[in-house]
């Protein structure tokens, strides 16, 4: 293929039989675990790694065993041969790919006669195991972005969100939609991935071209991207446009060529970066304080540092908490009326007309949110808060929801007001200030470091003497509040 000319590519099958069976047909190495192998065979597979790495062979087939320990440029294609075990090691091997942010593709096969039982589809939209979510992926009748970033991260994010190069399925169904026809899916020669033929009441094509704006890229001309800033702003990516303030809930969608959560790819369409993969970041997006940092171009406030804004003694909420059914249920209510907006930027006095996700605080912004809560940063004790969206248990009842998170969606603004409140110290006084209305013995200690909470923000605080929270909670609670009361 013309796309990957002159870069590598690593098969990888799902037993050691399949393994060498597809490397004699190649004629190639291979790899896989050393347990039960040979003496001789497993200096076979030694000298084929070793030569993979350094760019002597040009292909390399393994088991999953193949996909750890490959982090150099090489790699422009990983092929997954009958599908995977698991989403987490299908998305292991898939990162093998464009390690440095180059071009890169995944294909995935499906085998007619498999000897591998097919993985289930869930009975709703939401997949609630891992046989499920790999089941709506190789199903291949949505955007393949879906059920992994919905599954790995939380969260579901599109290809159209994201506005880059479609995966094999929105390809199909917005730059050559089918002509009317049953839903009856067909095959692809070329991938193996069943796809869904789109019904002409609203053309695709026409979608995709109100929602992402046309810029031209010489060696995709057939491709439309979102727009993006010049390389040395410190703005999001995503095309900003303020709006005069008002209280209308006026429906508006930002799009960028940024994921608005973790697994950010340049492939074409099925790549995605595991979070094991994810180590490193650039030197970019280094934690450190909002406050004496050079403010952007466009920001609207003039030369200096970011000040907090001030609640002020006449700030009032309209809800009395007299109980902490009340509490809960009010922020509950303001989370959804101000997920739209970014809490972030209206807490330090911004333009916050877009989701927490595309914040354009290059402190707060989702490639700062990732370092955030790289392992061992920000770790949250056993059952102190839900993975999914950051809140406590006493908030989200995951748990009840037999392991789905209803609140999810929300794990952006959460993540991103707990990472503020350590950057900035006006934020943390104000949010503190207006705890202390709902409890007065509410305090919430200076963070270990910039970007980091310690120990003292990860406690168990009850609140009003009764409700177990985590100390940072009533501090976040706070903010999105305050935001919400602009709204009521």
């Amino acid at each position: 293929k013309d796309t990957i000319a002159g870069k590598q590519v690593l098969i990888i099958c799902r037993d050691r039989r399949t393994v060498k069976q597809v490397a004699r047909e190649l004629e190639c190495g291979y790899y896989f675990s050393t347990n039960d192998a040979s003496e001789s065979e497993v200096e076979e597979m030694d000298d084929a790694m070793e030569e993979f790495k350094t760019g002597l062979r040009p292909v390399l087939v393994g088991t999953t065993a193949a996909s750890t320990g490959i982090d150099f440029d090489g790699v422009g294609l990983v092929a997954l041969i009958d599908g995977m075990y698991s989403m987490a090691a299908g998305m292991q091997a898939a990162g093998r790919a464009g390690r440095r942010g180059a071009r890169a593709e995944v294909h995935i096969y499906q085998v007619k006669n498999s000897r591998y039982p097919p993985s289930h589809l869930p009975e709703g939209p939401h997949p609630r195991t891992d046989d499920e979510a790999v089941g709506l992926l190789m199903a291949g009748e949505r955007c393949m972005r879906e059920p992994i970033s919905h599954w790995l991260d939380g969260r579901v994010v599109s290809c159209i969100e994201l506005g880059g190069e479609w995966c094999s399925v929105c390809e199909e169904m917005y730059d050559n939609p089918s002509a009317p026809a049953t839903s009856t899916p067909v095959n692809h020669g070329r991938q193996g991935k069943k796809r869904l033929n789109v019904l002409p009441d609203n053309h695709p094509a026409n979608k995709r071209q109100k929602v992402i704006a046309s810029t031209s890229t010489p060696h995709l001309a057939g491709r439309v991207f979102s727009p993006i800033s010049s390389p040395s702003s410190n703005e999001s990516t995503l095309v900003r446009r303020v709006h005069p303030f008002t209280s209308s809930r006026e429906d508006r969608q930002d799009w960028s060529s940024e994921p608005s959560s973790s697994g950010s790819s340049s492939s074409s369409g099925a790549l995605w970066d595991s979070p094991s993969a994810k180590t490193r970041l650039p030197t970019a997006n280094k934690l450190a304080p909002i406050t004496n940092r050079e403010p952007t171009t466009n920001s609207p406030r003039p030369s200096g540092t970011f000040a907090a804004r001030e609640v002020g003694p006449s700030y009032s909420h309209k809800a009395a908490f007299t109980t902490w059914a009340a509490l809960k249920n009010s922020f509950l209510q303001s989370l959804q009326l101000v997920n739209k907006y970014c809490a972030m930027c209206y807490m330090v006095e911004r333009d916050f007309y877009h989701k927490s996700s595309h914040c354009t605080l290059k402190d707060c912004n989702m490639s700062a949110q990732k370092t955030f809560r790289e392992k061992g940063r920000n770790d949250w004790p056993n059952g102190r808060a839900c993975w999914g969206c950051s809140l406590p248990v006493t908030v989200c009842n995951e748990r009840l929801g037999g392991g789905l998170c209803e609140l999810s969606a929300h794990r952006d603004m959460i993540r991103g007001i707990l990472l503020l409140l350590t950057l900035h110290e006006g934020v943390r006084t104000e949010a503190v200030k207006f705890a202390q209305r709902f409890d007065k013995d509410y305090d919430l200690p200076r963070p270990q470091a910039p970007g980091v909470m310690g120990d003292g923000w990860t406690t168990v605080f009850l609140l009003r003497g009764a409700t177990r929270v985590y100390q940072a909670f009533p501090a976040v609670m706070s903010v999105v509040l305050m935001l919400a009361k602009n709204f009521e």
